[in-house]
């Protein structure tokens, strides 16, 4: 069986390399390798070791990107280094020549969903609960994708290089960020994760801080930036506690699934309140305290999901009482206002009980009237609203 495979940027597939044993590895080149079928079943685990032989690279590495249009553009590259790089400012030095974001292969077998994680200036997500994320960190011989906007060279250079595997950045401008990552599941095992964050120099548009989703699962929850999918959203600062975020959802399988919060940082974990709207249902749920779970239809549904950081006050049903109803004189006119809901009908009595004025099929809110045959008393005036309720006041003339 061939485990070493290479990826076509044409065609948008991975193609086996003929004979791996007499094949040298490219510079600045990604390979896919597989495990042997005698492999030790999941969940036990097995090491493999492989054994790197010539001289170990130094200084810029430049690696030819193929591209033929704007639906293709993948290319696999890799680490050329005998140190760890800094994925930020692997993208940072390469963004005139390819998208910033990162794809690393996390597929298991039987694993539904995507097969990669993602990464971007803004963070990263994963393919599985049980999966760690891209941390920042490009380890020795780790191979990768990118997506190239034209076809050029992008280089690998000694400045990307860290001496560990720490992560550990010391960086003269500090980048504010705050995250909140969203997960996609079901009871059969689906899993989609999506990022989206506030952060500085990132805009409510296309930019750096974006990942778009490769698209290889049919089932994802993303979101949306000129109606398109979105693994990775950077937004802008400051943070608009009002900002809406519209969100993707697609499935080929009918059935139930639930969105929940995985982890969140920054003013998310200061107190800041995620909601999740289903415009379908009409709920609102507040992520932070329970996740939400849904029955949906196979298909895409781009409008039914998005999120908020407010909660919507819910406004009281228009009311026809004795707090809405005001009965006040002015001028010799004698004046009626119901506030929202229309007036049906307006009878006035005298302390006695006699009709003294009386208005008929009103339909309206506010009402003068005027000549009253009654002068320094009080009367009494009961009106009718177009709900059937009724309000009686009273009012010195």
């Amino acid at each position: 069986d061939t485990r070493f495979y290479n990826y076509n940027e044409t065609t948008n597939l991975y193609n086996a390399v003929p004979t791996p044993t007499s094949t040298p590895f490219t510079t600045g080149a990604g390979y896919l390798i597989r495990m042997p079928n005698t492999a030790v079943i999941a969940p036990a685990t097995q090491t493999f070791a492989g054994i790197f032989t010539g001289l170990a690279n130094n200084g810029t590495i430049t690696r030819a990107m193929t591209y033929l249009d704007a639906t293709h553009g993948y290319n696999m590259v890799g680490n050329p280094y005998p140190s760890p790089i800094d994925a930020d400012d692997f993208i940072t030095a390469n963004t005139s020549k390819i998208q910033s974001t990162l794809y690393f292969w996390r597929k298991k077998n039987g694993a539904s969903g995507s097969s990669y994680a993602t990464y971007t200036l803004l963070g990263a997500t994963t393919t599985t609960p049980s999966s760690s994320a891209p941390n920042g960190t490009i380890q020795v011989g780790q191979g990768f994708i990118v997506k190239a906007k034209s076809a050029s060279n992008l280089s690998f250079t000694n400045t990307m290089r860290v001496a560990n595997n720490t992560n550990q950045f010391f960086r003269i401008k500090q980048m504010e960020k705050n995250r909140v990552w969203l997960n996609l599941t079901n009871t059969s095992g689906v899993f989609s994760q999506s990022l989206i964050g506030y952060l500085t120099d990132a805009t409510q548009g296309i930019d750096d801080f974006d990942a778009k989703y490769i698209n290889d699962s049919p089932i994802a929850l993303t979101s949306n930036i000129n109606n398109e999918e979105y693994t990775i959203q950077g937004r802008a600062l400051p943070f608009d506690p009002s900002d809406l975020v519209a969100l993707n959802f697609k499935t080929d399988l009918a059935g139930d699934y639930t969105i929940a919060l995985d982890h969140f940082d920054g003013v998310f974990a200061n107190g800041q309140d995620v909601y999740l709207v289903d415009s379908k249902t009409g709920t609102e749920t507040d992520l932070k305290a329970t996740a939400y779970t849904f029955t949906a239809t196979s298909g895409v549904d781009n409008k039914r999901f998005s999120l908020k950081y407010q909660k919507t006050l819910k406004v009281d049903a228009q009311a026809f009482n004795e707090n809405s109803v005001r009965v006040y004189k002015n001028n010799g006119t004698l004046y009626v206002n119901s506030g929202a809901i229309a007036i049906n009908n307006i009878s006035v009595y005298d302390t006695q009980g006699r009709l003294i004025a009386e208005q008929k099929n009103v339909k309206a809110t506010k009402v003068a009237i005027k000549d009253l045959k009654a002068t320094y008393q009080v009367l009494i005036v009961k009106i009718s609203g177009e709900d059937n309720s009724v309000v009686s006041k009273k009012v010195v003339y």
